[in-house]
């Protein structure tokens, strides 16, 4: 169903393209929590739930957890939106509630039209029946 409610869950709205654009810090979730793994940035590194302290987190919203960065969203209340969207001349947003920035490179990444976008030959759309990778690791059990 669509009206104000669903807006107000989903945080996002369709863009002039009629691509979904999302400002959701649940990023489709109804509720998460900071060890939830909800995506990847386009540089590559994970998006996980929202800390409930962000002091730690860098201006991307970042932070390395036993020596690997990861992202957290934040929640409504923790992006300060009486500021304006844009951070100056940086390239960080202040309305960071899935990412401030980006940590790594996003030279490798590429967006395309999910429509006409041929999957690489290595993977395999969800849902597509395949075949067992190796055979049962044992056998099946014997009728007494």
């Amino acid at each position: 169903q669509g009206g104000e409610g669903f807006a107000g869950f989903w945080y996002g709205h369709a863009s002039q393209n009629n691509s979904w654009h999302v400002h959701s810090p649940n990023m489709g979730e109804e509720s998460i929590t900071s060890t939830d793994l909800l995506g990847y940035a386009m540089d590559g590194f994970p998006i996980y739930g929202a800390l409930s302290e962000t002091s730690g987190l860098d201006s991307c919203n970042g932070r390395y957890n036993n020596g690997s960065y990861q992202y957290h969203v934040r929640t409504l209340a923790q992006v300060d939106q009486s500021l304006g969207y844009c951070n100056g001349s940086s390239a960080e947003t202040n309305w960071n509630y899935v990412l401030g920035c980006y940590s790594g490179s996003i030279s490798g990444s590429s967006s395309a039209n999910s429509e006409s976008y041929t999957l690489p030959s290595d993977c395999v759309a969800e849902n597509t029946p395949v075949a067992a990778p190796v055979a049962a690791p044992v056998a099946a059990p014997v009728a007494a």
